[in-house]
């Protein structure tokens, strides 16, 4: 699968961030895809960070998890009804623990 590559992932994000801004709508689905892409990014991370691969610090972290727990509770807001956010963003908390 080669090495990790910090700049590899970037190079990814910012592809995928270029498709997402050229995405017709008016605006929430751009920010659901925002935020779909930034937890597939944390998760990519964790798996980094788990396997003693680079990443990013555990205080950078969780910094990036706390702000994406907060947006993924207006982003499922915007769309769907409130059961099962509380499950969601509980399966998110959790992770935080490991930064801690």
């Amino acid at each position: 699968w080669g090495e990790v590559d910090a700049e590899g992932l970037q190079a990814v994000s910012d592809e995928i961030s270029a498709v997402i801004e050229a995405t017709p709508g008016d605006g929430r689905l751009q920010r659901e895809l925002r935020q779909a892409a930034r937890l597939a990014r944390h998760g990519a991370w964790r798996l980094a960070r788990r396997h003693h691969l680079p990443c990013p610090g555990p205080a950078a972290l969780h910094a990036d998890l706390s702000e994406a727990i907060r947006e993924q509770a207006v982003v499922w807001a915007a769309r769907s009804r409130p059961g099962g956010l509380d499950d969601s963003l509980a399966r998110l908390r959790v992770a935080l623990d490991d930064y801690v």
